[in-house]
């Protein structure tokens, strides 16, 4: 299983699909699981799921620091 590919996947999905945006945040593990055809126990889901929030912060940030510097 290729983590690190489902974790792009639903990244790219999450910024493409307003629906699938809420129901990830209100329920993650559901959300993975009907959209992508995912049937893995809680512990395989689990990092799935903190993978994607951690890209996607990491991309707020990114973006809050491309604005800072246009200050300066």
């Amino acid at each position: 299983m290729d983590i690190k590919g489902i974790i792009d996947d639903v990244v790219n999905k999450v910024r493409s699909d307003e629906n699938f945006k809420e129901k990830f945040f209100d329920d993650p593990t559901t959300a993975l699981e009907e959209t992508f055809d995912i049937n893995l126990p809680n512990e395989h889901i689990d990092p799935i799921v903190e993978g994607v929030k951690a890209k996607l912060n990491l991309e707020q940030v990114d973006d809050m620091l491309g604005n800072i510097k246009k200050f300066f």
